[in-house]
């Protein structure tokens, strides 16, 4: 039997001057990789000096692809010269990706990331 991909939506804005891209259901493969082509796109029309990628309605948890996509995308928005702060709550992606993504951080609410100052 072969499982269906798993329903993955990317919606992204401008808000206060960043760039917000929302994830929200399953970040596993192979829907995850979605979001590598999302980012791609967004580098090709230009980012800003801030990215946040709002990871708070993700459910069903994350799996290894997903975790390997958010370090892609944060890798790649980096070089495009933006700021990556992650949102989440998510207690498997706290403890794997500040480490991984050489974050200093990661934000508990969408306010809370767009309020840091630069």
């Amino acid at each position: 039997m072969i499982a269906a991909p798993a329903e993955l939506r990317i919606e992204e804005g401008r808000v206060q001057g960043a760039l917000v891209v929302s994830v929200s259901g399953a970040l596993k493969f192979p829907a995850a990789v979605q979001l590598t082509h999302a980012v791609e796109q967004l580098i090709t029309e230009g980012v800003g000096a801030v990215t946040v990628l709002d990871l708070t309605a993700l459910d069903n948890g994350t799996d290894h692809t997903g975790i390997a996509v958010l370090v892609a995308a944060a890798r790649d928005l980096k070089a495009a010269g933006s700021q990556v702060r992650v949102v989440t709550a998510d207690r498997a992606i706290l403890a794997r990706l500040p480490y991984t993504l050489g974050l200093r951080r990661l934000f508990r609410s969408r306010a809370d990331a767009l309020d840091l100052q630069l």
